[in-house]
């Protein structure tokens, strides 16, 4: 609803109240009745009347105090002057008349009142109305501290609300994994790890990365939880593994059990970052067969031995520098080229063959060691337990991205409305709050 505002009409009612034909009386015309002024502060604004006379006549310019529209403020008339030309002056017939305003420290603000031109037949008043605005920068900045402020605001109450979720969510992990004792050494180092990595990234205020290492404790977790009893047995089976590698490598330096030994710490280690148990239970079976194979190629040697050692000695002897050699590649082999264990079986087979012929050609017979074969069963590592828990499907987290996604919209969204919330407040309800684009 409009709201009448006795100010805006001051001017016209000055001009009924002195009546127009003081402004057009017979000794001088003024055209127009009435002045408009609109301007930034800091600017000159210029105004032209036309005056017309029927003779010759002296003139006087008398500017007078403007009355703001809120009563509260003047625009002094030592702001209003013609422009290149003296208060006073002499006019002959029709002639131009520039009225200057200076807005230079001026409040913006509207402001109304007369001026007065006066002749020897008396004054003549003429209505002025005046809008001075801020500059156009100084809105503008305001306009953009404002929008900044208010997303600084946002983002400030975001981070407290994500740090507040992060210590929440590592806290609560801490406080069950306290409870947990059986969880395993790979486990629970590397949950540790993390939960140290989070205080840090706490301190350094790097909420992103913090989330992300509590998204990845919770995975961990959430891994051990499911297949717990599964990842206790792999884990004495793994400590299994590493005794027999200790007892087999106590009187030598085998670089085929020193870096099988290598292997099985890495795959432990990295046991808790594996899809689920059944992969330990993949990885490790692989370690084993391979010492497995590594165990009964050390037993055909030691076989190598014992045929030799049937031989007489003339004929035996020369036999010990080849075994001695095979004993060096078996030692020496990568535990995973599966090329090289198959061509070192084939020697020794052709080797165990040769010395078994020597054994016939001396009239002797082939001792049958059945039992060697039970001891080397024993010697051999056994199978990896079966697994008895499910298996553990990560679900992926998608509305984390869509959260993220729907955080910036609503910023955006709230940027929007604080910015125009502040245009209308500038711009249309208080007009005179920098000129307009």
């Amino acid at each position: 609803m409009y709201k009448f505002n006795l100010h805006n009409f001051a001017p016209f009612l000055i001009l009924l109240l002195f009546g127009a034909e003081n402004l057009s009386g017979a000794d001088l015309k003024i055209t127009p009745p009435y002045l408009y002024f609109t301007g930034e502060t800091g600017s000159l604004v210029n105004r032209t009347l036309f005056l017309e006379v029927d003779s010759s006549i002296h003139l006087t310019f008398i500017p007078l105090d403007l009355i703001g529209s809120d009563e509260n403020e003047i625009f002094p008339a030592s702001s209003i002057k013609l422009d290149n030309r003296p208060d006073s002056f002499l006019i002959h017939h029709s002639q131009p008349l520039v009225v200057q305003i200076d807005l230079h420290q001026i409040v913006p603000g509207e402001y109304h009142g007369p001026i007065l031109i006066r002749t020897p037949k008396g004054s003549h008043p003429i209505p002025v109305k005046i809008r001075v605005k801020d500059s156009i920068s100084f809105p503008i900045l305001v306009y953009i501290i404002g929008i900044i402020l208010g997303l600084a605001v946002l983002f400030f109450y975001g981070q407290q609300s994500a740090r507040d979720k992060i210590l929440i969510r590592s806290g609560e992990i801490r406080s069950v994994i306290k409870t947990e004792s059986e969880l395993i050494p790979p486990f629970r180092e590397q949950i540790d790890a993390y939960q140290d990595e989070i205080e840090s990234l706490i301190h350094s205020e790097n909420w992103d990365e913090a989330n992300h290492f509590v998204t990845i404790i919770e995975t961990l977790w959430n891994r051990w939880r499911q297949g717990r009893s599964d990842w206790i047995v792999l884990f004495q089976y793994h400590l299994g593994l590493k005794q027999k590698i200790e007892n087999l490598n106590l009187n030598r330096r085998s670089l085929f059990l020193i870096k099988t030994a290598q292997i099985v710490d890495e795959v432990i280690k990295n046991a808790p970052h594996l899809e689920n148990s059944a992969v330990l239970a993949e990885k490790l079976a692989n370690v084993s067969q391979q010492l497995n194979f590594f165990i009964q190629l050390q037993n055909e040697i030691e076989e190598l031995n014992r045929l030799r050692s049937d031989i007489p000695g003339e004929f035996g002897e020369p036999w010990r520098a080849k075994i001695l050699e095979l004993q060096q590649q078996l030692d020496s082999l990568e535990p995973l080229a599966q090329i090289n264990h198959e061509n070192l079986q084939d020697e020794i087979k052709n080797t165990s063959r040769e010395l078994k012929k020597l054994v016939h050609q001396h009239g002797l017979k082939v001792i049958n060691r059945n039992h060697q074969a039970e001891m080397t069963s024993s010697r051999l590592m056994n199978r990896v337990p079966p697994l008895i828990s499910k298996n553990f499907s990560p679900v992926k987290n998608k509305s984390a991205k869509y959260q993220k996604i729907f955080k910036y919209i609503l910023l955006f969204l709230l940027g929007l409305l604080f910015g125009s919330i502040g245009f209308y407040q500038f711009y249309i309800v208080h007009p005179t709050f920098g000129a307009n684009f």
